[in-house]
């Protein structure tokens, strides 16, 4: 979905840029907010469809690497959720 709003952007831009840094942010507002950690997992889960899901046929092929992606992102978000403090000092 990612590629219908910008056709010429590299394909590892949204792998290896974009979606870590969703995640990370997903953790860090689960934790600020005081959300249960299971929702920013299953968020950072479904970040993948981001840049798979260009259409059914595609996203059937490549549910493999949704796994496996998700995976990550949710294990960033997760990581960063711990390592974030709990109350942000004014």
């Amino acid at each position: 979905m990612l590629y219908w709003l910008f056709e010429r952007m590299d394909v590892f831009l949204p792998v290896f840029v974009i979606c870590p840094l969703l995640a990370a942010l997903i953790g860090v507002f689960c934790r600020l907010l005081r959300v249960h950690i299971a929702v920013g997992v299953g968020i950072a889960l479904l970040l993948p469809l981001l840049f798979i899901a260009n259409d059914l046929p595609t996203m059937m092929m490549n549910l493999d690497a949704w796994a496996m992606y998700g995976a990550i992102y949710g294990l960033i978000a997760f990581a960063v959720y711990k390592v974030s403090p709990k109350r942000v000092k004014p």
